[in-house]
């Protein structure tokens, strides 16, 4: 039994090969190191630039996160309930990572909830409806994520929104 440890997120994965993904975060195997070499990254001071593309990120993960758990609940097909509820951890789990680099007060998550509070958050009326809005956030969040690293000053962050982007991808 091997222990492997996601630089992205933090989580511990246990097993005898390291998976292809996150299963927390959904980063690729690339960042899943043996947990006896992962370090801790810090980011001392951030730039403006990153602050706001974090606070933007923020907003993004948790619109993204109320959307797609609200779209599981709404559909009856056990294959498509599944995926949004993969998507639905994975944007909440961006979310809580961004919020520690924020070093804000915890976000509110969609988990217990019965879905979206505005309307860009609620599920559309049908299953086809949904997928097709999936696939326009996943392609909105890509180039987002890419612009951000970018823009990023601080390696860590630049690390973190490349490793988001490439999720999509």
């Amino acid at each position: 039994m091997n222990v492997y440890r996601c630089i992205i997120c933090g989580d511990p994965y246990l097993g005898k090969e390291k998976p292809t993904n996150c299963p927390s975060c959904g980063v690729s195997h690339e960042y899943l190191p043996l947990a006896k070499d992962w370090k801790e990254k810090g980011i001392e001071n951030l730039s403006s630039a990153s602050r706001k593309n974090l606070e933007n990120a923020m907003e993004l993960e948790l619109k993204n996160n109320t959307f797609y758990t609200a779209c599981s609940r709404k559909t009856r097909s056990l294959e498509a309930k599944a995926m949004f509820w993969a998507l639905s951890k994975i944007a909440a789990e961006h979310a809580k990572i961004v919020n520690k680099i924020l070093q804000k007060a915890a976000p509110r998550y969609v988990e217990d909830s019965q879905g979206g509070i505005f309307d860009d958050e609620k599920p559309l009326s049908s299953y086809e409806e949904n997928i097709k809005e999936a696939k326009k956030r996943e392609e909105s969040a890509v180039k987002f994520y890419n612009r951000a690293a970018a823009e990023a000053k601080e390696e860590r962050v630049k690390e973190i929104f490349d490793a988001f982007e490439n999720i999509y991808i």
